[in-house]
Protein backbone atom coordinates (compact mmCIF):
# COMPACT_ATOMS: atom_id res chain seq x y z
CA UNK A 1 0.00 0.00 0.00
CA UNK A 2 1.54 3.14 -0.78
CA UNK A 3 -0.12 6.58 0.83
CA UNK A 4 -4.40 5.95 0.11
CA UNK A 5 -4.09 4.08 -2.87
CA UNK A 6 -3.87 -0.27 -2.76
CA UNK A 7 -2.09 -2.25 -4.44
CA UNK A 8 -2.68 -6.29 -4.08
CA UNK A 9 -1.99 -9.71 -6.01
CA UNK A 10 -4.74 -12.09 -6.14
CA UNK A 11 -3.61 -14.94 -7.93
CA UNK A 12 -2.24 -14.43 -11.28
CA UNK A 13 -3.61 -10.88 -11.00
CA UNK A 14 -2.51 -7.39 -10.27
CA UNK A 15 -5.21 -4.87 -8.87
CA UNK A 16 -4.59 -1.20 -8.38
CA UNK A 17 -7.53 0.53 -6.48
CA UNK A 18 -9.41 -2.46 -7.48
CA UNK A 19 -8.76 -1.73 -11.18
CA UNK A 20 -7.49 -5.34 -12.93
CA UNK A 21 -4.12 -4.12 -14.34
CA UNK A 22 -2.88 -6.07 -17.63
CA UNK A 23 0.54 -7.25 -16.22
CA UNK A 24 2.09 -10.73 -15.39
CA UNK A 25 2.32 -11.63 -11.35
CA UNK A 26 4.99 -13.52 -11.82
CA UNK A 27 7.24 -10.53 -12.81
CA UNK A 28 5.55 -7.65 -11.95
CA UNK A 29 8.10 -4.70 -10.47
CA UNK A 30 7.42 -1.43 -9.09
CA UNK A 31 9.50 1.10 -10.71
CA UNK A 32 8.12 4.29 -9.43
CA UNK A 33 4.86 5.35 -7.85
CA UNK A 34 3.86 8.73 -7.63
CA UNK A 35 0.57 8.65 -4.49
CA UNK A 36 -2.76 9.45 -6.68
CA UNK A 37 -1.29 9.71 -9.84
CA UNK A 38 0.83 7.44 -11.52
CA UNK A 39 2.20 3.55 -11.55
CA UNK A 40 5.25 2.96 -13.14
CA UNK A 41 6.03 -1.29 -13.40
CA UNK A 42 7.92 -3.52 -15.13
CA UNK A 43 6.95 -7.15 -15.70
CA UNK A 44 8.30 -10.05 -18.41
CA UNK A 45 6.46 -7.88 -21.31
CA UNK A 46 8.89 -4.70 -20.47
CA UNK A 47 8.45 -1.08 -18.64
CA UNK A 48 4.83 -0.10 -18.00
CA UNK A 49 3.60 3.08 -17.10
CA UNK A 50 -0.21 3.28 -15.80
CA UNK A 51 -2.04 6.92 -15.21
CA UNK A 52 -4.77 6.76 -12.74
CA UNK A 53 -6.08 9.18 -10.43
CA UNK A 54 -5.38 12.64 -10.63
CA UNK A 55 -3.64 11.71 -13.89
CA UNK A 56 -5.96 9.74 -15.28
CA UNK A 57 -6.53 10.13 -19.27
CA UNK A 58 -3.29 12.96 -19.18
CA UNK A 59 -0.14 12.09 -20.67
CA UNK A 60 2.61 11.40 -18.68
CA UNK A 61 6.18 12.86 -18.56
CA UNK A 62 8.82 10.39 -18.64
CA UNK A 63 12.57 10.91 -17.48
CA UNK A 64 15.50 12.18 -19.61
CA UNK A 65 16.94 8.63 -21.33
CA UNK A 66 13.20 7.83 -21.95
CA UNK A 67 12.27 8.33 -25.38
CA UNK A 68 8.57 7.62 -25.29
CA UNK A 69 5.77 9.04 -23.44
CA UNK A 70 2.78 6.47 -22.84
CA UNK A 71 -0.58 7.84 -21.99
CA UNK A 72 -3.53 6.81 -21.26
CA UNK A 73 -5.41 7.27 -24.65
CA UNK A 74 -1.76 8.03 -27.10
CA UNK A 75 2.09 7.10 -27.18
CA UNK A 76 3.98 10.24 -28.59
CA UNK A 77 7.60 9.80 -29.00
CA UNK A 78 10.09 12.79 -28.16
CA UNK A 79 11.73 14.36 -31.13
CA UNK A 80 14.23 16.52 -29.82
CA UNK A 81 15.23 17.23 -26.54
CA UNK A 82 16.67 21.10 -25.31
CA UNK A 83 20.00 21.86 -23.97
CA UNK A 84 18.56 22.87 -20.52
CA UNK A 85 17.18 19.53 -20.85
CA UNK A 86 13.46 20.13 -21.00
CA UNK A 87 11.11 18.69 -23.52
CA UNK A 88 11.01 20.28 -26.57
CA UNK A 89 9.44 18.22 -29.49
CA UNK A 90 7.12 15.48 -29.49
CA UNK A 91 4.65 13.40 -31.80
CA UNK A 92 1.92 11.67 -31.49
CA UNK A 93 2.50 7.63 -32.86
CA UNK A 94 -0.93 7.27 -34.87
CA UNK A 95 -3.06 4.10 -34.64
CA UNK A 96 -1.24 3.14 -31.47
CA UNK A 97 -3.70 1.52 -28.57
CA UNK A 98 -1.12 2.14 -25.16
CA UNK A 99 -2.30 -0.65 -23.28
CA UNK A 100 -0.16 -3.20 -25.71
CA UNK A 101 2.89 -0.24 -26.14
CA UNK A 102 5.54 -1.73 -23.91
CA UNK A 103 8.82 -0.43 -23.30
CA UNK A 104 11.62 -2.57 -23.37
CA UNK A 105 14.64 0.17 -22.71
CA UNK A 106 14.34 3.53 -22.63
CA UNK A 107 14.44 4.06 -26.67
CA UNK A 108 13.41 0.76 -27.60
CA UNK A 109 9.28 -0.71 -27.29
CA UNK A 110 7.60 -3.17 -28.79
CA UNK A 111 3.94 -2.51 -30.04
CA UNK A 112 2.41 -6.05 -31.36
CA UNK A 113 4.77 -7.19 -34.69
CA UNK A 114 6.46 -4.08 -34.37
CA UNK A 115 9.75 -2.73 -32.79
CA UNK A 116 9.80 1.35 -32.66
CA UNK A 117 13.74 2.39 -32.11
CA UNK A 118 14.69 5.57 -31.66
CA UNK A 119 18.53 7.18 -32.39
CA UNK A 120 20.34 10.69 -32.13
CA UNK A 121 21.30 12.20 -34.65
CA UNK A 122 24.44 13.94 -35.12
CA UNK A 123 22.17 16.86 -35.34
CA UNK A 124 20.98 16.38 -32.08
CA UNK A 125 17.01 15.51 -33.16
CA UNK A 126 16.15 11.97 -32.49
CA UNK A 127 15.05 9.73 -35.67
CA UNK A 128 12.20 6.68 -34.94
CA UNK A 129 13.30 3.37 -36.91
CA UNK A 130 10.28 0.97 -36.78
CA UNK A 131 11.13 -2.25 -37.53
CA UNK A 132 8.81 -5.47 -38.73
CA UNK A 133 8.89 -8.52 -37.02
CA UNK A 134 9.33 -11.78 -38.86
CA UNK A 135 6.89 -13.21 -36.00
CA UNK A 136 3.59 -11.85 -35.20
CA UNK A 137 3.23 -13.17 -31.57
CA UNK A 138 7.26 -12.85 -30.40
CA UNK A 139 7.65 -11.24 -27.53
CA UNK A 140 10.91 -9.44 -27.56
CA UNK A 141 12.74 -9.15 -24.14
CA UNK A 142 16.20 -7.75 -22.95
CA UNK A 143 18.74 -9.78 -24.42
CA UNK A 144 18.25 -12.33 -27.43
CA UNK A 145 15.12 -13.05 -28.62
CA UNK A 146 14.65 -15.96 -31.75
CA UNK A 147 11.44 -14.92 -34.80
CA UNK A 148 11.25 -17.33 -37.58
CA UNK A 149 14.29 -16.01 -40.19
CA UNK A 150 15.49 -13.74 -38.18
CA UNK A 151 17.24 -13.81 -34.39
CA UNK A 152 16.39 -9.93 -32.83
CA UNK A 153 19.24 -8.37 -30.15
CA UNK A 154 18.78 -5.73 -27.70
CA UNK A 155 22.20 -4.26 -27.62
CA UNK A 156 22.77 -3.06 -23.87
CA UNK A 157 24.95 -0.38 -24.08
CA UNK A 158 24.59 3.58 -22.96
CA UNK A 159 22.58 4.23 -26.25
CA UNK A 160 20.26 0.81 -26.74
CA UNK A 161 20.12 -0.42 -30.15
CA UNK A 162 18.40 -3.39 -31.62
CA UNK A 163 20.96 -5.74 -34.24
CA UNK A 164 19.08 -7.77 -36.78
CA UNK A 165 20.82 -11.22 -37.27
CA UNK A 166 19.72 -13.98 -40.58
CA UNK A 167 19.61 -17.43 -39.49
CA UNK A 168 19.47 -20.54 -41.22
CA UNK A 169 16.80 -22.41 -40.14
CA UNK A 170 14.71 -22.80 -36.58
CA UNK A 171 16.51 -21.34 -33.36
CA UNK A 172 15.97 -23.46 -30.53
CA UNK A 173 17.26 -20.95 -27.79
CA UNK A 174 17.70 -21.34 -23.59
CA UNK A 175 19.09 -18.27 -21.65
CA UNK A 176 22.60 -19.19 -22.36
CA UNK A 177 22.88 -19.95 -26.28
CA UNK A 178 20.89 -20.60 -29.17
CA UNK A 179 21.48 -22.69 -32.36
CA UNK A 180 20.06 -23.20 -35.56
CA UNK A 181 20.87 -25.37 -38.39
CA UNK A 182 24.54 -24.23 -39.07
CA UNK A 183 25.52 -21.62 -36.21
CA UNK A 184 25.41 -21.18 -32.46
CA UNK A 185 24.71 -17.80 -30.70
CA UNK A 186 26.40 -16.66 -27.61
CA UNK A 187 25.81 -13.42 -26.23
CA UNK A 188 26.71 -10.81 -23.37
CA UNK A 189 25.04 -7.77 -23.03
CA UNK A 190 27.04 -6.16 -25.45
CA UNK A 191 27.15 -8.62 -28.71
CA UNK A 192 26.62 -11.11 -30.40
CA UNK A 193 29.26 -14.00 -31.08
CA UNK A 194 27.83 -16.21 -34.68
CA UNK A 195 30.45 -19.47 -34.23
CA UNK A 196 29.63 -21.93 -37.23
CA UNK A 197 29.44 -25.84 -36.06
CA UNK A 198 28.90 -29.35 -37.66
CA UNK A 199 27.06 -29.60 -35.25
CA UNK A 200 25.40 -26.95 -32.95
CA UNK A 201 22.70 -29.17 -31.08
CA UNK A 202 25.68 -30.86 -29.29
CA UNK A 203 26.56 -27.20 -27.83
CA UNK A 204 26.65 -27.89 -23.99
CA UNK A 205 27.99 -26.03 -20.88
CA UNK A 206 30.88 -27.24 -18.80
CA UNK A 207 28.57 -27.28 -15.93
CA UNK A 208 25.29 -26.44 -14.83
CA UNK A 209 24.58 -22.84 -12.61
CA UNK A 210 28.18 -21.69 -13.07
CA UNK A 211 28.69 -18.81 -15.62
CA UNK A 212 32.46 -18.26 -16.77
CA UNK A 213 33.85 -14.80 -17.86
CA UNK A 214 32.68 -14.12 -21.82
CA UNK A 215 30.88 -17.42 -21.98
CA UNK A 216 33.97 -19.82 -21.86
CA UNK A 217 31.70 -22.27 -20.43
CA UNK A 218 29.73 -22.97 -23.33
CA UNK A 219 31.25 -25.47 -25.29
CA UNK A 220 30.59 -26.07 -28.51
CA UNK A 221 32.27 -28.67 -31.09
CA UNK A 222 34.10 -27.02 -33.88
CA UNK A 223 35.54 -30.07 -35.38
CA UNK A 224 33.64 -33.92 -36.61
CA UNK A 225 35.67 -35.36 -34.65
CA UNK A 226 34.56 -33.15 -31.35
CA UNK A 227 30.99 -33.81 -33.06
CA UNK A 228 31.56 -37.22 -31.92
CA UNK A 229 32.99 -36.95 -28.97
CA UNK A 230 30.76 -34.35 -27.14
CA UNK A 231 28.70 -34.56 -24.32
CA UNK A 232 25.25 -36.38 -24.55
CA UNK A 233 24.46 -36.75 -21.39
CA UNK A 234 22.48 -33.95 -18.69
CA UNK A 235 25.31 -31.44 -19.60
CA UNK A 236 23.67 -30.51 -22.41
CA UNK A 237 21.04 -27.57 -22.29
CA UNK A 238 17.78 -28.41 -22.85
CA UNK A 239 16.03 -24.95 -24.37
Amino acid sequence: MYSNDLLIRSGQNIYLNGVHLTANADSFEIIRWIPHSLLVFRDNKGMHRYPFGQLSGKAIPVDDDVSFEVGESRVRWRKQLTSDRQWSKWIDLPDIEPEQFHLITGNIAQYKDRLYVTKLSTFGEDQLEIIPLDTPDLVIDRSFNSGKQHAYFIRQLRSKSVQIIPVNGPLTKNDRFAYDDRNVYTWTDTEVRITPSPCPAKTHVREENVRELHNRDIIIPLTDDSCRNAATDGQTLKP
